[in-house]
Parts: C-alpha cells; sequence; structure tokens
C-alpha cells in the first residue's frame, strides 16, 4: 500500500505596500542574529505540529527547507519477531538469576523486530528564492519571534527597506512566505524548489511549482524491503500584490 501525501507552499510578493516593522514589545521572546545560517544547524524553524521549514534568512540566495511529518522512506511491515514469545521464559530466567549479560544476549538474538531498523525520515524538499539585486544588501537582521511563529530577515538594497516572513498556518496546513517592499521598492526574485532525489519538478504557465515524488528504497535487509514506496507531492503558487 502506497501512501501519498500533497501539500502547498505559497508565496505573497507585497511591492510598495508594506507597513514599518514593528519592534517587539517587552512580552515578546525573539531570537534574532546579525547573519546569514551557515548550515542547517543555525537555521530558524517554523511548523505547525505537521509541516515545518528551516528558514536559512540568506538575502540573496535564500534557502527553506520543507518537512511534513507524514513522509518516511519505508514501507508498511510486521516486524514481531516470531522468536520472542518462544525465549521469553528463558530470558526471565536469566534476569531472576541475575545473569543479566545472558539475558541481555538472549534478547538480543530473540526479541528485535524483524527487521531490527526502520528507514529514514524523509525531507519534502527546498524552495529557493534567488534575488535579482543590484548591489548587496546591508543592515542585515534575521529573527524568531516566538511568540507568533514568524521567522523574518530584514535588511536594506538601495536604501529600500525589505522584509521576508515565513510562517505556518495551522487553520489552512500551508507554509507562507511574505516578501514585503516596506517603503517603495522593487522585488526581483527568481523561485524554485528542488530535491536531491526521487522527485521531479515542473512549472504551470501561471507560475505554480508542482513537486511531486515517490520515495525509492535500496536493499537494506536490516531496515525492509526494497522498492518504489511512499508518494508525496508539493507546490508553491506566487501571488503579486503591488
Amino acid at each position: 500500500m502506497k501512501s501519498i501525501v500533497v501539500l502547498s507552499i505559497s508565496l505573497l510578493l507585497l511591492a510598495g505596500c508594506g507597513s514599518p516593522v514593528e519592534k517587539a514589545g517587552s512580552n515578546h521572546l525573539t531570537l534574532w542574529y546579525n547573519q546569514p545560517a551557515k548550515d542547517w544547524n543555525e537555521a530558524l524553524p517554523v511548523g505547525n505540529g505537521r509541516l515545518g521549514a528551516m528558514v536559512f534568512g540568506d538575502a540573496t540566495h535564500e534557502k527553506i527547507q520543507i518537512n511534513e511529518e507524514s513522509i518516511w522512506a519505508g514501507c508498511p511491515v510486521n516486524n514481531n519477531n516470531p522468536r520472542s514469545l518462544q525465549h521469553l521464559p528463558e530470558i526471565q530466567k536469566a534476569l531472576f538469576e541475575s545473569r543479566f549479560r545472558e539475558a541481555w544476549q538472549l534478547a538480543n538474538d530473540n526479541m528485535l523486530g524483524t527487521p531490527p531498523r526502520i528507514r529514514s525520515y524523509q525531507p519534502l524538499g527546498d524552495l529557493l528564492i534567488d534575488y535579482g539585486w543590484k548591489s548587496e544588501p546591508t543592515d542585515y537582521r534575521r529573527s524568531l519571534d516566538l511568540k507568533t511563529g514568524i521567522a523574518a530577515t530584514e535588511f536594506t538594497v538601495d536604501g529600500k527597506k525589505y522584509r521576508q516572513e515565513v510562517y505556518a498556518s495551522v487553520p489552512d496546513i500551508i507554509l507562507i512566505i511574505n516578501i514585503k517592499a516596506l517603503d517603495g521598492g522593487k522585488i526581483d526574485a527568481t523561485i524554485s524548489m528542488t530535491r536531491e532525489k526521487d522527485a521531479m519538478i515542473t512549472t504551470d504557465s501561471d507560475g505554480t511549482i508542482h513537486l511531486n515524488g515517490q520515495i525509492i528504497d535500496g536493499e537494506d535487509a536490516g531496515s525492509g524491503p526494497a522498492g518504489e514506496h511512499m508518494k508525496f507531492a508539493g507546490e508553491a503558487r506566487i501571488t503579486h500584490n503591488g
């Protein structure tokens, strides 16, 4: 049986209609940094319990790594070990007689799941935003508001201020990326999606980006059968206002 996951990502580009950035109140807890993330460990997380993302906050070549909770390699298997019940009395007897090493070895040989391991969790993919700035961004700041769950990247290009916001909507189950020109600037960006393997990326005439994939598992006797397993899909819709 193959599981299918479908999710959406919405990007809203706002040119010349933003309001000045409000400063966090004294009751806000905010993580903030004056440089982009160098790697995944430094990226800022957003999520709604099912859909999440790691935001790197690069004002020139942004990378947003996207996750959905049910995308896993592997397939359903019955991993109940048929030898477990048979050897249970022997293991219990060894424990009661304080033969702990022997009990451990018996349990290790006869009570682990079959297969003993599960395959790994899988990311959906990466959303990339390549900004077409003519000069280097300045006045850089990225932050994560722990009250609102919004990851923001703020910077200035040629005297114009910009703000990128990323958050995950709970009722709509989508990831929102909101890019604002706060004081009349223009937004020039190329948006794409990518995944290291097991996926195909296509783009509609209206600019909607589709990512469709199926996880292909290789041979691994310790983690379950090989084959074409979980199917998944995501899309990015771009809306321009201004």
